[in-house]
């Protein structure tokens, strides 16, 4: 059974990077699993270098993770350590190694966004980090078209959506009636406010054109899809009313929530994979712009078929496992 190292934010309550966790495993099924963050507040495990090495495939994905200054997470990095011993570890020449450089199996990017608004944005470090992958597979065109427009790259990126469209789907609300219900899901997040303070505050600046949307549809069920980034049971407090039921993802099994979207006449998605859910339910969706993924991805699925998209991950996967074989 071939092992396989995925690094990514699945283990922080986020529904969208457990979906895209398990769209992954369901890819590459009949391997064996070790998932790892760089984050100490989650479930899984810190990074272990030792320990990915031991396996026969490293997985970057998926997430917006692709950054202007770096990839998935900065040089100097360490793990488990205080801070006294941090201050000594960076000063050795260890903490300056990029990270990819530890990694001496083969490695590969799945799903992934590319977080700046142009190829003019990203540090020759990031570029030179994303060369020492094997393969490249982004989640949208724009992702696409920004590491396509450097030579060194060109020939290894590939347009492999996001992950969480490899999840095992059973389309049981097909047998169900349409209900005059809207789902809508919520987040928070920051914005440079008077002075370039960063103020989170993009519930209230959405809450006047939500309200908008909402008039007309007689049930409004909010769903919170996550916990650390946002606590986005607090936004579904700010944004509803009397009148609204509030809903935790973990609370739900992901068929729940996708019954509930499917019979359900529109979505209201700020979370980008409450979009992704919408669109695998064929349910309309409305989404708020706070984030240029939401655009972007929307507008690389927007004309494509679900059946489209999972036939093309499961030839890149078959791909990629032949690679390792």
């Amino acid at each position: 059974m071939k092992k396989i190292a995925v690094l990514g934010w699945a283990g922080h309550g986020n529904l969208g990077d457990e979906l895209m966790l398990d769209g992954l495993k369901n890819l590459f099924k009949g391997c064996e699993f070790m998932v790892m963050s760089n984050d100490n507040r989650g479930t899984y495990p810190f990074i272990d270098f030792d320990a990915i090495n031991s396996c026969d495939l490293c997985i970057l994905g998926g997430g917006e993770l692709i950054h202007a200054d770096h990839l998935f997470m900065p040089t100097p990095s360490i793990f488990k350590a205080p801070s006294l011993m941090y201050r000594i570890y960076a000063r050795t020449p260890l903490a300056h190694l990029p990270w990819t450089h530890r990694i001496k199996i083969p490695k590969i990017i799945f799903g992934c966004g590319v977080n700046a608004e142009g190829s003019s944005q990203l540090k020759l470090n990031v570029i030179e980090d994303l060369e020492r992958f094997d393969y490249i597979g982004v989640r949208d065109n724009t992702s696409l078209n920004i590491l396509k427009s450097f030579p060194r790259l060109k020939d290894k990126v590939f347009l492999s959506y996001d992950a969480s469209f490899g999840i095992k789907i059973d389309r049981s609300w097909e047998a169900y009636d349409k209900v005059d219900r809207a789902i809508i899901i919520p987040t928070d997040r920051f914005t440079v406010g008077d002075e370039g303070v960063l103020e989170r505050d993009i519930a209230v600046k959405s809450r006047d054109w939500l309200n908008e949307k909402l008039v007309s549809y007689k049930e409004k069920i909010f769903i919170a899809f996550g916990e650390i980034d946002n606590d986005d049971y607090e936004t579904c407090k700010i944004l509803s009313d009397k009148s609204s039921t509030i809903l935790r993802s973990n609370n739900l099994l992901l068929q729940e929530i996708l019954v509930m979207m499917g019979i359900s006449k529109i979505v209201f998605p700020y979370r980008l994979h409450g979009l992704i859910l919408s669109f695998i339910t064929g349910t309309p969706y409305d989404f708020y712009p706070y984030h240029w993924k939401l655009q972007r991805v929307n507008d690389t699925i927007k004309d494509k078929k679900v059946e489209e998209i999972q036939n093309t991950q499961k030839a890149i996967a078959d791909e990629i496992m032949e690679m390792i074989m």
